[in-house]
């Protein structure tokens, strides 16, 4: 059993994210690194970073379930695989060279989780522009099934160094 520790108890202020989550609480699910699933993981996340760091739009079937549910700013809410990918590419249009920094990662069989910050240049100005965050997903089949991210306000990241890509760590 491996257990989740955090803060004194967190409560968001969003309507539909308005649960008290404990400091520690048992998680049911043996994590077992190193085993394939493990490794089906972390090539999916290689895509998916290909996805995010240079266009690749054509791999989003291979990374994204035909309904992707979201818990997000913009609420609860299952998108399509097409739909998801239309926002993608607008948020590239809108944020030229946004990437997606990573500072922490841990993988198991049917989970992900990423300590990370949005980082882009502001279109207009050049000003460099960033939001940290936390994402967790939910894999399904090999895909992405369901995604829980939690952001920090515009000028936020996080003090340590980011690792070399988001499935490796800096050595």
């Amino acid at each position: 059993m491996a257990y989740v520790t955090g803060a004194p108890s967190l409560r968001c202020k969003r309507p539909h994210f308005g649960k008290i989550f404990a400091t520690t609480q048992a998680v049911p699910q043996q994590i077992h690194f190193g085993e394939p699933m493990t490794d089906n993981t972390r090539a999916l996340f290689d895509r998916w970073e290909r996805v995010w760091h240079e266009g690749r739009f054509d791999l989003i079937p291979d990374c994204v379930g035909s309904h992707y549910i979201r818990h997000d700013e913009g609420g609860d809410r299952t998108v399509t695989r097409d739909a998801y990918a239309a926002e993608l590419q607008t948020v590239h249009r809108d944020r030229p060279g946004i990437r997606v920094v990573v500072y922490d990662h841990s993988f198991s069989t049917d989970r992900a989780w990423f300590r990370f910050a949005f980082v882009w240049p502001d279109p207009t100005t050049g000003e460099k522009r960033s939001r940290a965050g936390m994402q967790s997903y939910r894999i399904e089949g090999g895909k992405l099934a369901e995604t829980w991210i939690t952001m920090l306000g515009l000028g936020t990241t996080w003090a340590d160094e980011p690792q070399e890509s988001w499935t490796r760590r800096k050595e």
